[in-house]
């Protein structure tokens, strides 16, 4: 027999102890939102998370994240709208995942998974979707063990109300935010910090898909790891080889298994995607993107990532998915069933299941609408988020706190930004400099951090606003300015420029000292940093910024690749190799700007012409990644969806370095260019690297 004796006035932990809230936090600043999340702590780990409409809330344990029975269930405190518990004797490494209660949903103490007790409505004339039968993902979760299992559990409303979702759910893992960086790491950021790296007006951007990049390694590009946070990291010589310092990643939040190929449908916004990881143990896939971003640093390269605050992976109403079909809708297919959805069925994964109407943007000017369930939607995915309502806003600058100050981060392109400056609850009326797009430029960490902010400065309910983004209203912590008079300010992708090029290149008309409807400036003004846009002397809406803030590109993931804008004059997204089965086929923008251009020969000439007219120009030049081989996507100007993920929309480099052309290695030809035009500029940075209008005369 063994006896264990432990003095009286010893502490001990006691496994799954719990308590409302962890020793040493407070009442007030649990309120004021400063603890979201699961944060470990003590002798275990406290649990936030926001619920205006809440009426019960409990965290589930899990040792096995795919068991249909959690280790422990506890219930939680609310602290105003913040729901809170502090469990001892568990910490990083930890399974969990939330169940809710609301009006529309009563709690009942008979409840069991997949039973309808306390059942009122899917919905209510408020907005609420509480449904205890889903298991919801922490919106501030920092790793989730792998997708929604749709196998094992629907997560959606109406027919499939009753149905659980506790073995399917995506279960968040505890992780710490501290993290060893190598000692060249730590030089690096406290360099960058201080302004000693890049200027602002030096950056020149690489837009890439993160697993596209890699999938398909060649002989010469070798990868060990192709297809994941690693295998970027270890292409990181390529890129400084090629000249670029700024890597611009697709979105690398996860997005679930339904998030497409792009990933677009951001489901965790503080987690990293799972399926782009080499090892997705316990979370562990969270050290991997920090060591690919410590590899990228080593070469003198930012990463940046495309990150999705307009809208969520949870999508619309089911009602409201488009049809997949190109010709008469017949009712009689099953591939057509979706229009006999009701209004109340859609995805329950997290933010709606948590308080529906605190995250998303309802028809808040029709009650009917809003009664019936509907969504305002300025977003094209039928969703769209409440970015300037008290936990939405919070979310966002917590989320870029994280990723640029404990993950590395360097900047972030906002994809539909423009949604983001929506007033809330006059979704129709817009600004910079009150909504949530003033505290990005605001914030004190992201100025410390030396952060990049890149504003796609339109939407899908038609705001567009290139020019009128804001700049800080104090930049005091910014140590990364060229010039003490320069604010700390967003940067814009410049869809004008893309426009006004194309055309130029493709459009005899078009001559540089024109400008036609709805040009804000001619082609030397697009040269010259887009002063009608961006300098306040010009443009009496605009905020005055200056010349590095036009992120000028010709070519990005949206649209066509540069050798496809002169290889097709209308796109081609039906069929073909990157959507076999004509998937979404009307979706892509139908004005182009292209030209299919015959031979091959002037069509090199004039890609190489389009290069010249990207990296000479004042501002910040952004190339899609593929270009500097005479990338194609086939004509398809929109392959966003799962079944583009092949390997023809890969990179394929044994393909481009080795195939010969007219008897001429062309691809290897043009990629020379490249680098040699992105040295030109480089080297001649006093001629298109202005800081300020007035250089420009």
């Amino acid at each position: 027999m063994i006896l264990s004796c432990v003095k009286p006035s010893e502490d001990y932990i006691k496994l799954y102890n719990a308590k409302p809230y962890a020793p040493g936090m407070s009442v007030d600043d649990i309120k004021n939102l400063l603890y979201l999340g699961a944060k470990p702590t003590g002798n275990g780990v406290n649990f936030n998370i926001y619920s205006e409409r809440a009426e019960r809330v409990e965290l589930l344990i899990f040792d096995d994240p795919d068991s249909e029975h959690p280790a422990r269930v506890f219930e939680m405190s609310r602290f105003h709208n913040v729901w809170s518990v502090y469990v001892e004797g568990i910490g990083p490494g930890t399974y969990y995942g939330y169940r809710m209660w609301g009006p529309n949903w009563k709690y009942d103490p008979n409840w069991r998974p997949g039973k309808l007790d306390g059942f009122i409505a899917d919905v209510d004339a408020y907005g609420n979707r509480f449904n205890p039968n889903k298991v919801l993902m922490d919106p501030y979760g920092r790793a989730f063990h792998r997708d929604h299992d749709w196998s094992k559990g629907m997560a959606a409303s109406g027919p499939y109300r009753q149905e659980s979702t506790v073995a399917a759910s995506a279960k968040a893992i505890v992780l710490s935010d501290d993290y060893s960086w190598s000692s060249a790491e730590q030089d690096y950021w406290n360099q960058k910090k201080a302004g000693q790296t890049l200027k602002p007006e030096e950056l020149i951007v690489y837009e890439v898909h993160l697993k596209g990049f890699t999938k398909n390694p060649g002989v010469d590009y070798p990868v060990d790891h192709p297809g994941t946070y690693r295998g970027a990291g270890e292409m990181a010589d390529y890129l400084k080889d090629l000249g670029v310092n700024v890597v611009e990643f697709l979105p690398i939040n996860e997005a679930g298994a339904d998030g497409g190929y792009w990933k677009y449908w951001t489901i965790g916004f503080f987690a990293p995607e799972v399926s782009y990881a080499f090892n997705t143990s316990r979370g562990y896939h969270v050290n991997e993107f920090r060591q690919m971003v410590e590899e990228f640093h080593k070469r003198g390269i930012e990463v940046w990532i495309d990150i999705v605050f307009n809208h969520s992976g949870e999508g619309g109403l089911w009602r409201e998915k488009p049809p997949q079909f190109t010709g008469v809708l017949d009712l009689n297919d099953p591939a057509n069933f979706w229009i006999y959805d009701p209004v109340e069925t859609a995805t329950i994964l997290t933010f709606r299941g948590i308080d529906n109407n605190a995250y998303y943007q309802r028809p808040y000017n029709d009650p009917n609408a809003a009664a019936a369930g509907y969504y305002w939607e300025h977003t094209g995915v039928g969703n769209g988020m409440r970015a300037n309502h008290t936990p939405f806003r919070r979310l966002i600058i917590d989320a870029l706190r994280y990723w640029n100050d404990k993950m590395h981060v360097d900047g972030f392109r906002f994809d539909l930004c423009a949604q983001l400056g929506e007033i809330d609850e006059d979704y129709g009326s817009w600004s910079s400099t009150t909504t949530v797009l003033q505290d990005i430029v605001n914030d004190p960490i992201l100025q410390a951090n030396n952060a990049r902010v890149v504003a796609e400065p339109w939407d899908a309910g038609g705001h567009y606003k290139v020019g009128e983004f804001s700049k800080a209203a104090d930049s005091s912590n910014w140590q990364g300015k060229s010039s003490s008079s320069q604010a700390y300010s967003w940067y814009e992708w410049n869809g004008q420029f893309r426009d006004y090029m194309r055309s130029f290149l493709n459009d005899d008309s078009y001559k540089l000292n024109t400008k036609p409807w709805p040009y804000l400036v001619d082609g030397g003004g697009f040269l010259t940093g887009s002063g009608g846009m961006y300098n306040k002397e010009n443009c009496s809406y605009c905020i005055a910024r200056y010349p590095y803030n036009s992120i000028n590109f010709i070519t990005a993931h949206d649209g066509f690749t540069l050798y496809d804008v002169f290889s097709y004059a209308e796109k081609r997204n039906c069929g073909g190799p990157l959507n076999p089965n004509c998937i979404d086929p009307t979706s892509g923008d139908d004005n182009n700007h292209s030209k299919d251009w015959q031979p091959e020969s002037f069509k090199r000439q004039i890609i190489r012409n389009a290069a010249v007219l990207l990296f000479l120009s004042n501002g910040t030049p952004m190339m899609l990644g593929g270009d500097e081989w005479m990338r194609t996507k086939y004509g398809n100007n929109n392959p966003y969806h799962i079944d583009a993920d092949n390997p023809y929309n890969w990179m394929r480099w044994s393909i481009w370095k080795n195939e010969i052309t007219d008897g001429i290695y062309a691809r290897r030809k043009m990629h020379h260019f490249f680098k040699s035009i992105i040295a030109f500029r480089k080297e001649n940075c006093w001629a298109f690297c202005h800081t300020d209008f007035s250089q420009l005369g």
